[in-house]
């Protein structure tokens, strides 16, 4: 008796510290703490990839929805920034949100299209998975930035005609079978009558050059010399003969001052006087006047202009 008296008394104590242990934490968790459970921030419903079984090239819409509580998440800073490669937008994306108390319901819509060659499968059909997306929010009394994971579900693309329909089909293409080409003009044809045209035109061009380098040359035609420029002083008194003529006083003045320079220089001073006179005369020239001087210079200068 007296050995089992010593466990017996080990037990008793152990048990009676257990029941004050939990005497204590009850006490604590009803003293002045808040009775409600704690609230979910932010929290994924589903997020999808609709069909998830379609042809290339067909739309598809991948879709989250998400819920929080209004008291703990500031609702109008939930934002997401998905990646949907190869995948492009078929359309704007929609963003839904439905508060129902302190409960706030938010549905991600996006329309989506591949028509890359990435996306085409090699096979009758090709499984694909979007990367992962990160939705960010803030709290209520917290200024930080929190965020959560977005895991796509997988999904699968089919080839629109299928391996066996494609063995079965014979290619209409068949480069043995393709007819001889045909012209309207054979090419050896063509060819020749280009090259013809081509001399002609370049013997035309050499024909008129020649042409017209014995215009410019200095030549006798039909035994006739070319009439030879007129000298300086008879220029001069042709120009003062025709605005006499036609009564232009300022070209009269210039050309009988011009035949003075002439005289002039021959040293004819008296017959370059009488230009001069005749140059700055008052009223109309008289022609006979002009010829007189005309006849008198050449006589001067020896019967020579």
């Amino acid at each position: 008796m007296r050995r089992l008296a010593v466990p017996l008394a080990l037990l008793a104590a152990l048990a009676v510290t257990g029941g004050g242990i939990a005497l204590v934490l009850a006490s604590r968790g009803g003293d002045g703490d808040d009775p409600r459970p704690l609230r979910q921030s932010l929290t994924i419903v589903s997020s999808s990839v609709r069909p998830s079984v379609h042809a290339f090239g067909e739309p598809v819409v991948a879709e989250l929805v998400l819920v929080g509580d209004a008291e703990v998440v500031r609702p109008e800073t939930v934002r997401i920034d998905p990646d949907f490669a190869p995948y492009e937008a078929a359309g704007p994306g929609h963003v839904e949100r439905i508060a129902a108390g302190s409960s706030v319901r938010w549905r991600f819509r996006y329309p989506l299209r591949c028509l890359r060659e990435g996306c085409a499968p090699a096979g009758d059909r090709r499984t694909f998975e979007f990367p992962l997306a990160s939705v960010a929010y803030r709290f209520q009394l917290s200024p930080g930035p929190a965020s959560i994971i977005v895991e796509w579900p997988r999904f699968q693309v089919t080839a629109r005609v299928d391996d066996a329909a494609l063995a079965q089909r014979a290619w209409r293409g068949d480069v043995s079978a393709v007819p001889a080409p045909s012209y309207r003009w054979a090419p050896g044809t063509l060819a020749a009558a280009l090259l013809v045209g081509t001399a002609g035109f370049a013997g035309l061009g050499v024909g008129l050059a020649g042409r017209l380098s014995r215009r410019r040359a200095p030549a006798v035609e039909a035994g006739l010399e070319l009439v030879p420029t007129l000298a300086p002083l008879e220029r001069a008194l042709e120009l003062a003969r025709e605005a006499s003529r036609n009564g232009d006083s300022p070209d009269r003045r210039r050309a009988l001052e011009r035949v003075a320079r002439e005289l002039g220089g021959r040293g004819l001073a008296e017959l370059a006087d009488r230009a001069r006179a005749l140059a700055w005369a008052s009223g109309a020239a008289d022609p006979d006047a002009i010829e007189d001087l005309a006849r008198d210079a050449r006589t001067a200068n020896g019967g020579s202009g």
